[in-house]
């Protein structure tokens, strides 16, 4: 829904939102952090990341929070990635829809997140979609 108004936002309220974003996702404390009550943390992290490139583009001037957003949620999924365990957790986690019918993977590859995708766990997810005629898994001699 945030999407579809981002265009017809002013630029202190888009600031102000922003703002706000800011200093929610920077508490650790889990009750004072929007984050954690998420189903979703990966799809959640994704679509905030979505509207913070299109309220940049909207007003540039505030690039500098969109940044800092941005830098913290990919932090935020990163930890997470990594730090869960349950592999059939985080499969499903990443390939569950949002509202546009877009998974996990598809966000990050459209916005070239490359650090989340840069664990074991995220390899694992992303190898079982990717095939080839040759053993990726095996070594040269073999």
């Amino acid at each position: 829904m945030l999407k579809g108004v981002v265009s017809q936002i002013s630029y202190r309220r888009a600031e102000e939102f922003l703002f706000s974003l800011l200093s929610k996702i920077e508490r650790t404390d889990p009750k004072d952090n929007p984050l954690y009550f998420a189903p979703n943390v990966v799809l959640l992290i994704l679509n905030i990341y979505e509207i913070c490139m299109l309220m940049e583009k909207e007003y540039p001037f505030l690039s500098g929070y969109t940044e800092s957003i941005t830098t913290k949620l990919t932090t935020i999924g990163t930890n997470f990635i990594s730090k869960t365990k349950d592999e059939e957790k985080l499969r499903s986690i990443i390939f569950e829809k949002d509202f546009e019918n877009r998974d996990s993977l598809e966000l990050i590859s459209s916005f070239n997140i490359i650090d989340i995708m840069d664990n074991k766990n995220m390899e694992k997810v992303a190898l079982e979609l990717w095939a080839s005629e040759y053993d990726v898994k095996g070594n040269l001699m073999e």
